[in-house]
């Protein structure tokens, strides 16, 4: 089976809601698509398996990924195996990410890594091979101790080594991997005054072991960055090894809890924060060897003193070695003229690689602190990743989305002394101080009435307070290999691959949609007629497009890699950047909905710990009244048994959580599971359902009050905030009619005409917009009623 298109498979996901718009023509198809249903395969038979791209593992410790399963196919005790296409054993380790209602599996996470030297895999219910080298995790004291059988990581349970040691056999690769933050107290914003920096360093406050193998282990470490009494900025960091593995992973999460109001004595404003391993140095400066990647497979290859370019010759076989990074041979035996002056040639300690733009990087290095830097090269996209050590065993280290998230640096510094200190720079020290301040300074809105005013002309929903970069997180992915040795040219490509685009594994479309795990939404690529040739060629077109915008506009940074635009000016021939609420998307019509399917993908432990800490959202009612801008009472207080909470916009993000929470049998889940059936119920139960707009809700049982007269309340935004997909998948797994029949009423309501609105409600909907991106919900409810009249096309 060939790779899956990461594009595809991604594609697919990204659009799980979006998959039908066009169901309508679909639906004359219907008897075709049911007879090449991809449910026709047993829930028996083995799941395809394969790489999203080519190159296979390359040189990552392994890949963990997500399969789904149809209801009822798999106790939740089930066991699995995983196969090469030849049918050769690879070691696995299983777990549930979700449940049926009926305790089936619903979804399983696998991590593999020996033994993934093919291209193509099984997976099939069995007993799985166990690996040569079993991961073991021992605690003892303060400190944890994971063991691949090629490495053993110590890591700290307190104090500010987050690593203490990484060792290769008898041999100590690197030493106190710690966090480090440079802090500056105000900016320079056109009076030449002097900002002094300030040094934090990361404080573990707990660690504890997530996983323990066999194949794969994971360790979370949390802290905060300290100085004398103060601590600030929460880091979570989690550790990841695999059997076998001479590499560990780690996922970097930073919280902002910092000061930087307009006027404050002191902002807080970080100019540094980087990750920092010291690597032992042994071997002779001629032996010690750097290796920093530019672009594509270009590389710095160095030795830290370098024997090549003299003006007398070692030997051919000495200088090949050196650019090898082989142990050169017994100075005695090159030609004298050059060991006798060995004392002569400078050695190069310390080297720096800027990335401070998208575009852009510069190199240099010099010999030692207090003497001048000498430029060593620069491009354009650097890889972000590098190696020090020497013939006898050195760190390659590297940063993921390294230019796509400028400003980053890499620092190499005392590689010409008993050890070289690297550091990973996640915000550039070079680059301006992160500035995260409110970009204007409210122009008067300083009640609801003006701020509304605002919202009119800019679409910005401007109030004091809240324009404050307070509780904003930033995910970073590093990857470090302890080598035995300085690696050759090829295995230093294979693992910068690795760090650009880690390998990843992955059940093909078919079997996820096999699976009906979302709502029955996820459709794989069909061309079969010529209406789904056009919603795919409609599909691949607005992800190529958002895709090109993001290099063309250069939608690149730090905060911003990751996020598009929100609207076009025409006039401009620009995206809205500087206008209010059109600027970033930024969470806009929920593309954070789809970080549920991508932990279920991926099995990706930050983002699980995003959804459940979305849990307890609706207590934030008491605290942040949406309506407060709008009501009449300027004196209203929440009530917690009478919380205003729409059934759209706001119903579906708290269903969305309840639901994941109980799927994956979290903490709340038996809370999460009475939410979400008694707020089904009384949604249902509303006069006019859906169409009620909102309700009363008592956060104590977890029920709207059900209200005496029908309205008519529908908005644009209501259903386009993932309404649809928490629909689509809720109906399925709660056995709730009249909660059905209230969704399809709205679905087949919202495009109807005034006039059959009228005659269903009352009363017509009013001027609503959004129509084509509503078709969604046309879609929807033809589906469900071609589902009971057949062939028939409903209306």
């Amino acid at each position: 089976m060939p790779p899956i298109a990461r594009r595809n498979l991604l594609k697919a996901a990204a659009v799980t809601g979006a998959a039908v718009p066009f169901s309508w023509l679909l639906a004359k198809n219907a008897p075709q698509a049911a007879a090449d249903s991809p449910a026709a395969k047993s829930a028996d038979e083995p799941v395809d398996i394969t790489w999203l791209e080519d190159g296979g593992l390359g040189a990552a410790a392994g890949s963990t990924f997500g399969v789904p399963w149809p209801k009822g196919a798999h106790p939740g005790d089930r066991t699995f195996a995983l196969t090469t296409a030849e049918g050769k054993e690879v070691p696995l380790q299983t777990w549930a990410t979700a449940h049926w209602p009926d305790g089936s599996l619903k979804w399983t996470a696998h991590a593999a890594g020996e033994g993934l030297t093919g291209s193509a895999y099984r997976l099939t219910t069995g007993t799985p091979a166990a690996p040569a080298k079993k991961i073991t995790v021992a605690e003892s004291g303060g400190r944890i101790t994971v063991d691949t059988g090629v490495i053993r990581a110590v890591i700290g349970k307190d104090g500010q080594r987050l690593v203490r040691s990484v060792t290769r056999g008898s041999t100590e690769i690197a030493r106190d991997g710690r966090l480090v933050l440079l802090r500056q107290g105000d900016l320079d914003d056109g009076d030449h005054g002097s900002a002094a920096w300030e040094r934090f360093d990361g404080e573990i406050s707990g660690a504890k072991v997530e996983q323990r193998g066999p194949v794969r282990a994971v360790v979370r470490i949390d802290g905060k960055h300290r100085k004398g009494r103060r601590a600030w900025l929460p880091f979570s960091v989690r550790l990841y090894f695999y059997a076998g593995a001479d590499s560990f992973r780690m996922v970097h999460t930073l919280t902002y809890d910092g000061d930087q109001t307009a006027g404050h004595e002191s902002g807080d404003f970080i100019r540094g924060l980087g990750v920092r391993f010291s690597v032992p140095m042994r071997d002779q400066a001629y032996d010690r060897h750097i290796r920093i990647a530019g672009e594509g497979r270009g590389f710095l290859t160095e030795a830290v003193k370098g024997v090549t370019g003299l003006r007398r010759d070692p030997g051919a076989g000495v200088r090949a070695a050196q650019v090898k990074g082989e142990k050169l041979p017994d100075p005695a035996i090159w030609d004298q003229r050059v060991t006798s002056r060995l004392h002569l040639i400078p050695t190069w300690g310390d080297y720096t690689l800027a990335q401070l733009s998208a575009d852009g990087f510069t190199l240099r290095k010099r010999t030692k602190p207090g003497h001048g830097w000498i430029a060593a090269g620069g491009g354009g996209r650097a890889s972000g990743f590098g190696y020090v050590g020497g013939v006898s065993g050195g760190l390659s280290f590297g940063l993921r989305d390294f230019w796509e998230k400028f400003p980053a640096q890499l620092d190499i510094r005392g590689a010409a002394g008993d050890a070289a200190e690297v550091t990973l720079w996640l915000w550039s020290p070079e680059a301006q101080p992160m500035d995260l301040r409110f970009y204007h300074d409210g122009m008067g809105q300083d009640t609801f009435p003006e701020q509304l005013e605002g919202l009119e002309i800019t679409y910005e929903d401007y109030e004091p307070g809240f324009g404050t970069p307070y509780g904003i997180a930033r995910t970073s992915e590093l990857t470090f290999w302890a080598n035995a040795a300085t690696p050759d040219a090829d295995t230093l490509v294979r693992q910068a691959a690795a760090v650009r685009t880690p390998p990843q594994l992955a059940a093909g479309p078919a079997d996820i949609a096999r699976a009906k795990v979302f709502g029955g939404l996820f459709a794989p690529v069909d061309r079969s007629t010529p209406a789904r040739a056009r919603i795919e060629d409609r599909l691949d077109f607005l992800f190529d497009y958002h895709k090109g915008q993001v290099e063309q506009r250069r939608w690149y940074g730090f905060w911003d890699f990751g996020d598009i635009m929100h609207t076009y000016d025409g006039d401009r021939h620009q995206w809205r950047y500087d206008v209010g609420g059109y600027a970033w998307d930024n969470s806009e019509l929920s593309p954070d909905l789809y970080r549920r399917y991508y932990y279920f993908l991926t099995a990706d432990e930050r983002t699980g710990d995003i959804m459940h800490a979305l849990v307890d959202s609706d207590e934030t009612f008491l605290v942040l009244d949406p309506l407060r801008k709008v009501r009449e009472d300027p004196d209203h207080e929440p009530d917690p048994h009478a919380l205003s909470i729409g059934l759209g916009t706001d119903w579906s993000g708290l269903a969305g959580a309840w639901l994941t929470e109980w799927e994956r049998r979290g903490p709340k889940a038996k809370k999460a599971e009475a939410r979400l059936r008694s707020t089904m119920e009384t949604i249902a139960a509303q006069p006019n359902g859906f169409v009620q707009g909102s309700g009363l809700y008592d956060l104590d049982t977890g029920k709207y009050a059900i209200e005496d007269e029908p309205k008519v309340s529908v908005s644009h935004l209501s259903a386009v905030f993932g309404l649809v997909e928490v629909c689509a998948e809720v109906i399925e797994l709660i056995d709730l009619p009249k909660f059905k029949e209230a969704w399809l009423d709205y679905c087949r309501y919202f495009n109807a005409t005034k006039a059959e609105q009228k005659a269903r409600y009352g009363t017509d909907f009013g001027s609503l917009i959004l129509v084509q991106g509503h078709s969604r919900l046309d879609a929807y409810a033809a589906i469900q009623n071609l589902a009971l009249v057949g062939d028939k096309l409903p209306g």
